[in-house]
């Protein structure tokens, strides 16, 4: 979508743009990156979809016109972070538009890993839409470009491996190109984290369930509560795990930490999670795992407000 084409169908959104703040300020525009980034990782993409929406106006429209390469850079950087806002909300064709911009501005800058990271995010989002073929092309198209750096290498990696591994077939390219993602060195403990917990997606993908465990589980202890959203998430993601590989007393178990867990997030894609795994388990009589399904389906619901 053309950025004039955003900011046309934007006007009738119901949020107000700031005011008072200069968008054409790349300082300004970097600590904007960094508020979304923190709040995201710390409450859920929900409750900051209309800020972000009012940055994401405010700032195309300061843009124009610009010819500074670090003032794009910057722009990029807050796209980025605008569209993984989105995605988290479930806002997917929204997301979409502002990762494009992202790459737009990424190109401006002549900024190759800003650009690696625009293509990284077109791949998730492709990836969660079930467009593999088109995550796989994004994901070659950023591991094409020169000098990245560990985290940028590794993340695209593991977005290639995700989904080969969807992918009639790629099994074995999605083993390799995850497996190269877990060697990455010089990455910070965070993004270590998020690495062995996405790669542990891609081996659920695999049926390579052990693996998955193993991986999930230093995700979720390595995040602790550096991000109460990626602990969420990845808390459900091993109760998947679990209950793909029969394991219902680790099922339970995390249920219960998921129970707890929900409360301080706000977050479409961890409602989903939680959605699908109340489906998943609705027909089954264990006892431990009924009692646990039975907490996590009432927070589930405190939290709508149905209780």
């Amino acid at each position: 979508m053309e950025r004039r084409e955003f900011l046309a169908a934007a006007a009738a959104a119901p949020f107000v743009a700031p005011r008072g703040s200069d968008y054409r300020d790349r300082e300004h525009l970097k600590a904007l990156s960094v508020s979304l980034e923190r709040g995201r990782n710390a409450l859920g993409g929900t409750p900051l979809v209309s800020s972000s929406l009012a940055h994401a106006v405010s700032a195309l429209s300061a843009i124009d016109g610009n010819k500074d390469r670090a003032t794009f850079a910057a722009a990029a950087e807050l796209m980025s972070q605008i569209a993984l806002v989105l995605y988290d909300a479930g806002r997917l064709p929204q997301a979409r538009q502002i990762a494009a911009f992202e790459l737009e501005f990424a190109l401006c800058a002549g900024d190759p890993d800003r650009q690696a990271h625009a293509y990284d995010n077109l791949s998730r989002l492709s990836l969660y839409s079930g467009d593999h073929a088109r995550g796989i092309r994004y994901a070659r198209q950023g591991l094409r470009i020169p000098d990245l750096s560990p985290e940028r290498r590794a993340s695209l990696y593991m977005r290639l491996g995700r989904c080969l591994a969807r992918t009639p077939g790629g099994e074995c390219a999605a083993r390799a190109a995850l497996g190269t993602a877990l060697e990455a060195h010089g990455l910070s403990p965070l993004d270590q984290a998020t690495i062995a917990g996405d790669v542990g997606v891609g081996m659920i993908h695999l049926r390579e369930h052990a693996e998955a465990q193993t991986l999930l589980g230093t995700a979720i202890n390595r995040i602790g509560q550096a991000s109460p959203l990626f602990h969420a998430q990845y808390l459900g993601r091993r109760i998947q795990a679990a209950l793909r590989a029969g394991d219902l007393s680790l099922a339970s178990e995390y249920m219960d930490r998921l129970s707890r867990a929900l409360p301080l997030v706000t977050s479409g894609r961890v409602d989903r999670r939680v959605a699908r795994i109340l489906d998943a388990t609705a027909a089954m009589n264990d006892p431990e795992l009924r009692a646990a399904r039975d907490r996590l389906r009432d927070v589930a619901a405190t939290r709508r407000g149905e209780a």
